[in-house]
């Protein structure tokens, strides 16, 4: 383990990410709450010189360094901030779980459907996060909220506190995470589907990041799970169930085809099973990287203890 570093698996990363006087009032270190949330919502409308990304930072490259660098032969790239050109041999952070993909997705439908949240926004469209970020803050502010039924809501704050922790944090060929975006809606299950899976081809700036992104995932089922991918992927390389199956529109039914889900979530109902999925699943991965930190830290300890007892 790098000399001073501690790989806390339920730290919540925005603690440190977010400047003091903004902060003050919440209360990030313990239990979910929309506390979580509102610290996600002011890190997202900080200027852009003052909003590092997380998994560019000391403590996640300490992370990937530590747990996977070397992978599959692959080594981080020498800048966190900066592409390599070069997939096929450096790594680089990535989050499993789109937090903006998914939040953003449960906004939409809870404004769709009344008329009254729509005029909260600029022609009744929520817009990207520069747009949304603020409105639901303000509102967050307010005496008389009108927001309320969403950013409220337990279960977005579970997902949140999860989300941003370490559990979430992973590692991908250089330039595939940008290359995949537009392609899979950035829903992790849809990339693993599209690019392991069925071996489609996948390209950033002329370069192929999908066997790569392949070769990653084999070396990784070959070292006993390193990216502690199990909530996603079995043993032998087959995916698990996907977060949503495709359905027909008579029947509501799930169809009897070889058709792959598509990354959809079609309403609020949709959404919540989404939101506490992602939220077990990321729970479920931050355990199985503390117990492989524990017995990681252990093993050190011995050789150490061996060492000492050589020169002796």
């Amino acid at each position: 383990m790098e000399e001073n570093v501690v790989f806390d698996l339920d730290r919540f990363l925005l603690e440190d990410a977010i400047p003091a006087e903004l902060r003050e009032g919440l209360s990030l270190q313990g239990e979910a709450s929309a506390d979580h949330l509102k610290a996600w919502l002011i890190y997202q409308t900080l200027p852009p010189g003052q909003r590092l990304p997380i998994e560019a930072g000391y403590l996640s490259q300490s992370f990937f360094r530590h747990l996977w660098d070397g992978l599959g032969g692959f080594e981080l790239r020498p800048h966190p901030l900066r592409g390599s050109g070069d997939p096929q041999k450096y790594l680089q952070g990535d989050w499993i779980c789109s937090i903006p993909t998914i939040l953003s997705t449960g906004l939409l439908y809870t404004v769709a459907a009344s008329p009254v949240l729509r005029s909260c926004f600029r022609d009744g469209r929520i817009g990207g996060i520069a747009s949304y970020a603020p409105v639901l803050l303000q509102d967050m502010a307010s005496p008389e909220p009108k927001l309320h039924e969403f950013w409220g809501d337990p279960a977005l704050h579970e997902f949140i506190r999860s989300a941003c922790t370490l559990g979430n944090l992973i590692v991908v060929p250089d330039g595939f995470n940008a290359a995949r975006i537009p392609k899979t809606r950035d829903y992790w299950d849809l990339a693993l589907e599209k690019y392991y899976a069925a071996g489609e081809p996948l390209s950033y700036r002329g370069r192929d990041v999908a066997t790569p992104f392949r070769q990653l995932i084999d070396a990784s089922l070959q070292a006993k799970d390193a990216l502690a991918l199990k909530p996603w992927i079995g043993k032998d390389g087959t995916l698990k169930e996907p977060l949503l199956k495709p359905e027909t529109a008579e029947t509501g039914e799930t169809t009897e085809t070889t058709e792959r889900w598509q990354g959809r979530i079609r309403d609020l109902t949709e959404w919540q099973q989404v939101l506490n999925e992602m939220t077990k699943r990321t729970r479920k991965r931050g355990k199985k990287l503390r117990k492989r930190l524990e017995k990681r830290a252990k093993n050190e300890a011995k050789k150490r203890a061996k060492s000492g007892k050589k020169k002796r």
